[in-house]
């Protein structure tokens, strides 16, 4: 669909050299961002940042004013980028971003969470970032909870129902020793309240979660 406004009406000055100058900087940023997505993997690797006291790279680089959320994407792009020219080759031609770059790279860096087929750095170039987290969202739950097919719940909840919720997660993560998804906890959730509370789930014989008593 084409739109049609009346340039007279526009109050508006133009710059001159702007697209060269935003190009220009474009290619700066990407250059940056490349540079420190590699040094976080070598703090990473290193695990340098508990010789300065902190628990995680994305607290290290929390410390100058990198959010922790991508300090972690920009960690994961750093070590995803050491294997696969052609992710890197892809930024370079600006067939895809850092954002998107650095949501496969969470599956790139793990190979046993790839598989025969697989076409991440496409799927980095062509879905739209809400599609590519759902993606690698569920290719991650498939792994962690030894399933094909999952299916995506979404719901809506209070603040605090939200927090307990991370809060159960945090427990069975402690109690199993690993660091369980999202999706592996609400599992755990849903089976511990049925063999607790639902007498045919458990005359069935479809209990599976160990008795936490």
């Amino acid at each position: 669909m084409a739109i049609h406004v009346d340039k007279r009406t526009i109050d508006a000055r133009r710059i001159q050299g702007a697209a060269s100058a935003l190009q220009r900087l474009a290619d700066e940023m990407l250059q940056a961002k490349l540079r420190l997505a590699r040094f976080l993997a070598k703090v990473e690797q290193t695990r340098h940042y508990e010789l300065e006291g902190c628990a995680s790279t994305a607290e290290y680089a929390a410390r100058a004013g990198v959010s922790r959320l991508e300090a972690g994407a920009l960690c994961d792009l750093g070590r995803a980028l050491r294997g696969h020219g052609a992710l890197e080759k892809a930024l370079r031609e600006g067939r895809t971003d850092t954002d998107r770059a650095g949501i496969v790279a969470r599956i790139l860096v793990r190979p046993e969470l790839v598989q025969p087929g697989d076409e991440w750095v496409r799927h980095a170039c062509h879905d739209p970032v809400p599609a590519l987290r759902r993606r690698v969202k569920a290719r991650i739950d498939e792994f962690a909870q030894q399933a094909t097919g999952v299916v995506e719940v979404s719901v809506h909840v209070r603040e605090e129902t939200k927090r307990d919720f991370l809060r159960a997660r945090e427990v069975a993560s402690r109690k199993e020793r690993t660091t369980l998804t999202h999706g592996q906890t609400f599992h755990r959730v849903v089976k511990f309240y049925l063999d607790r509370n639902d007498p045919d789930w458990r005359s069935s014989g479809k209990r599976r979660v160990p008795d936490t008593k």
